[in-house]
């Protein structure tokens, strides 16, 4: 039986997009003997517009074999977008290895990529399980930033990873002149590659270790566009849970780009104690986290993130993480201080009496209490 993708309501997967033709693709199987493993899997590609495997254009009316892992994917009406599928071959009759899940709809534009590109050997960064490579687009020649992440190898990993692909799909929501633009993203054999534009001044934590503590003009500069990329997140019900001057980067001309939203929350986990007791996982940066959120009362939240703007303040006027105050050993001790503290970091002292302003509100202990994005700017 055929396994039809396509506008049309009697395809298996109906794709509401006027770009897309009524039949996309259709994949049949033909049999070359007698076991699966002597089936060979077809892809027919029936579309206008056309259907790429692996990112090369199969043709209208001609046919690609296809193999399992092979990213297929094809253009929608938004030119910026494609809607990608992960082609598998499950042996249901094998009592050795347990059939792999099937991909849930919102998952399905998770694998794709709109652009050709290669990875190159410069390392940017790196940080958890992530690593950050120069790329480039080889359809344009412009320079991109290649996050690579490695592929799950236990149930554990699978979860992170399931998570991980929840948040490119906040990624490829966002797009702001203070957000750092995603282009896609692409999965090989062992990992995850996720796309994403190229900052070559890199972040406020890498100028701050070469330069020391930022002037209060700089500063307020710099807070005002993460400000404005804050209150279009929060304004999309996004929300970024990681927030610290090594995820806001600095184009060559001042302009300040908001990254690693949701995948560092994922990649970087620390469990600790909640009030009641209760195991809590949580996601982010410890240091530069809302009491709140490490105590177990609150999620993570546009409050919360409004905390972190006001430990990116400490970090800007003293070129050091919040709470440096005190001597830790371990994240434990992090978090006990988080879980018990009845006062904010300490402020470093500034002549700008709005930056002292801000910062005292951003750090109010009551998460009611913090002014929004919007009604700090």
């Amino acid at each position: 039986k055929e396994f039809l993708a396509g506008r049309s309501t009697q395809c298996n997967v109906v794709v509401r997009d006027p770009f897309v033709s009524s039949i996309q693709f259709a994949i049949y199987r033909k049999a070359t003997g007698a076991g699966l493993k002597d089936t060979a899997f077809i892809l027919a590609d029936k579309s206008v517009n056309g259907t790429f495997v692996n990112i090369r254009s199969v043709g209208l009316g001609r046919q690609r074999t296809l193999h399992t892992g092979d990213l297929i994917n094809f253009r929608l009406s938004n030119s910026r977008f494609f809607l990608g599928f992960r082609f598998e071959v499950i042996d249901q009759g094998s009592k050795d290895k347990k059939p792999a899940p099937a991909p849930r709809k919102d998952d399905l534009a998770r694998h794709s990529t709109a652009i050709e590109w290669k990875i190159g050997e410069e390392m940017l960064g790196k940080g958890g399980n992530a690593e950050v490579f120069l790329g480039i687009n080889l359809t344009n020649g412009k320079l991109i930033a290649v996050k690579r992440v490695a592929l799950p190898r236990d149930a554990h990993s699978r979860q992170q990873f399931d998570s991980l692909l929840e948040e490119i799909g906040v990624l490829s929501k966002a797009s702001h002149p203070h957000i750092v633009q995603y282009y896609g993203a692409s999965q090989s054999s062992t990992h995850l590659h996720i796309l994403l534009e190229f900052v070559p001044g890199g972040s406020i934590q890498h100028l701050l270790r070469n330069f020391g503590p930022l002037g209060d003009q700089i500063i307020v500069r710099y807070l005002k566009q993460m400000l404005q990329g804050l209150r279009y997140l929060h304004g999309e019900s996004l929300i970024h849970g990681d927030l610290k001057t090594a995820n806001v980067l600095v184009t060559d001309k001042g302009v300040v780009k908001i990254t690693d939203f949701g995948t560092a929350k994922v990649v970087k986990e620390t469990h600790v104690e909640s009030s009641g007791g209760a195991p809590t996982t949580v996601h982010g940066t410890l240091l530069w986290m809302a009491p709140e959120v490490v105590r177990g009362t609150h999620v993570p939240s546009a409050s919360s993130d409004i905390w972190s703007v006001g430990c990116c303040i400490i970090e800007m006027l003293s070129a050091s993480h919040p709470w440096s105050e005190y001597d830790f050993e371990n994240d434990e001790e992090m978090a006990n201080l988080l879980r018990y503290c009845d006062e904010p970091p300490e402020i470093p002292p500034t002549n700008s009496a709005v930056l002292h302003t801000v910062a005292h509100a951003c750090l109010d202990l009551d998460p009611q209490k913090r002014p929004s994005a919007a009604q700090l700017l």
